[in-house]
Formats: structure tokens, sequence, C-alpha cells
């Protein structure tokens, strides 16, 4: 959810389609399941699942995109994996450099999977992409993270993602 509301947040920046915020989706769903082999570099093994399982209403060129994104969404970058990057034509390394740096920021918001955060709010602020999170929990893990998965979204976009906290409030 995170990650889709950031595309949507950020459609005047990225450019992107209705098709390619399919291909966020997809990978958002996707992402993790290479954990059920391997929860030790679970990126490789995401890739893997996806570029050979059929999914339905995806060609396997689609699934390869899908692929690529769950593969760079943890902590590698393309530039540190330039065979499998290499794949890809121009355009599709920028559609899946922008994905994955995208998807890369949702889930530094929710990596312990606790579901701390109850929703959030962008702003561009330009140098920064200020994301304000709602939540009563301590968030030091997730600061962290997202401190070291927001580099790549620096890269990719030119805006330097910075987090803010804001309390829950009861109605």
């Amino acid at each position: 959810k995170f990650a889709l509301h950031l595309f949507d947040q950020l459609k005047p920046i990225h450019q992107l389609t209705a098709r390619d915020r399919l291909l966020l989706q997809m990978a958002a769903i996707l992402h993790d399941v290479g954990a059920y082999v391997e929860p030790h570099e679970h990126y490789l093994h995401s890739d893997y699942i996806i570029r050979h399982t059929s999914i339905i209403g995806l060609s396997v060129h689609e699934r390869q995109i899908i692929a690529a994104i769950a593969r760079y969404h943890s902590s590698k970058t393309p530039s540190e994996d330039l065979s499998h990057f290499q794949k890809l034509d121009t355009e599709e390394r920028l559609l899946v450099a922008k994905l994955a740096a995208i998807l890369r920021l949702a889930d530094a918001l929710d990596d312990d999977q606790q579901q701390k955060i109850r929703r959030i709010s962008v702003s561009i602020k330009a140098p920064e992409l200020v994301l304000t999170v709602y939540s009563n929990e301590n968030l030091s893990f997730e600061q962290w993270e997202f401190s070291y998965k927001s580099q790549f979204f620096e890269e990719t976009f030119g805006l330097k993602p910075r987090l803010k906290q804001r309390s829950v409030t009861s109605k």
C-alpha cells in the first residue's frame, strides 16, 4: 500500500504509466517470496521464482521486469550487478530503477513486518521528498532502514528522502 501511495504521489516526477503501476504492485506483493527458500539474500530467490512462474495476465517480459524490481528492492543496486541488469534495454533499466527505488523506500517503512506505521503522507519540497509517517510506536529500526535504503532513491530521482514521524491521534 505504501509503494502504490508513493507511486501515485510521485507521478509528476516519474512520469510512468498505469501499467507500470501494476508492475510495481506485483513486485510489492512478490518481492519477499524468496524468503521462503532462504531468508539470506532472499531477493535473489525472489528474482528466480518470479522469472520462472507463470502469472496470469503478465507477459514473460513483464515478469522479467517484476523480477528485476524484486531483485533490487533490498540492498543491491543495478550498478553492482551489471550482468543481470544489462539484459534490459535502456528504457527498461530506467523503469526498473525507478520502481525498485520506490519499492525500497516503502519496504524500509515496514522491513520488520510489524506494521507499526498506520499511514503516510508525501510531500515534494525540492531538493527533498518528505515522508510523514503516522505511528505511536518506536520507529528507530524503520528510521535506520529508511536512511540506508533511501540512498538509491536519491540517486535515481535526485530528491533526498526525509522521514518525519507524527503521532496518531485517536478519534
